[in-house]
């Protein structure tokens, strides 16, 4: 099923969450409907969705009604206990982009804001760290990097390219392979520098995915003394698939992030 863009941006809940809702679904059937517009497009209810799979029940559908879909999904999500007040805000300066929209979005914005518990202020910084750099937007929502980490990334990028020296300078210490783009003319400076801040966002991820890898291994190796007990008293041990099929590829996943490279 298509999704609206602007529910697509929210993270999924974890997956322990997510299982403990497909557990409540089978006990007690979907008590809030998947919410759809007139196009059958998913307005909100992604997590009931696939939750609703895991469990194997049919979902339930309920049309929007002529409800403004932006406002819908912001008064539906923004306030999930798992989002930070910054991702929050980032959320909203990407729903309501400055100055795309007219008075009364602008009104939505504001009103979003004030139900969230943060000030217009800090919806104005998030619009700022969008302005410079959607993949440092993208980092935000995914806690890769805190709003004020990412502002001051911003004044310290703007500071930077305040002349175009300083940015060619940032690229040849970051980058090389960039700036010879650049002096050879194949590659504007401007896009030089965009994909360089691409490639800091990845490099963030990637460390990240290799946190999470080694935590799925330190989790097997306290289990290592049960099992290697068990195979001595003599007992049948059963390793789940899946188990053996996520240590090989947290293994792999750590070898390449300690490589150097992009998972």
């Amino acid at each position: 099923m298509k999704v609206h863009p602007a529910a697509n941006l929210f993270p999924m809940m974890p997956d322990d969450e997510l299982q403990e809702l497909a557990r409540d679904i089978a006990a007690n059937g979907l008590i809030h409907p998947i919410i759809i517009d007139d196009q059958k497009q998913l307005i909100d209810g992604r997590n009931r969705m696939a939750a609703c799979k895991i469990a194997n029940v049919e979902p339930r559908f309920e049309q929007l009604n002529g409800h403004d879909a932006l406002a819908y999904i912001v008064s539906a999500n923004l306030q999930r206990r798992n989002l930070t007040k910054g991702q929050q805000a980032m959320l909203l300066a990407m729903i309501y982009p400055e100055g795309q929209h007219g008075r009364g979005k602008n009104a939505e914005a504001r009103k979003a804001v004030v139900s969230a518990g943060f000030s217009v202020e800090r919806l104005k910084q998030a619009r700022s760290v969008l302005r410079h750099s959607q993949a440092l937007a993208e980092g935000v929502i995914k806690r890769m990097i805190s709003l004020d980490e990412a502002l001051e990334t911003v004044k310290e990028a703007q500071i930077q390219a305040s002349s175009a020296e300083a940015r060619l300078t940032r690229l040849q210490a970051k980058a090389p392979d960039l700036a010879a783009r650049v002096a050879e003319e194949t590659l504007g400076l401007d896009e030089g520098i965009l994909i360089l801040d691409r490639r800091e966002i990845d490099l963030r991820l990637a460390k990240e995915h290799g946190r999470e890898a080694a935590k799925d291994l330190l989790t097997f190796v306290g289990h290592v003394g049960t099992i290697i007990s068990g195979i001595d008293a003599g007992e049948h041990i059963v390793i789940p698939a899946e188990t053996i099929k996520s240590i090989r590829d947290a293994l792999l996943l750590l070898e390449k992030v300690m490589r150097g490279e992009r998972p």
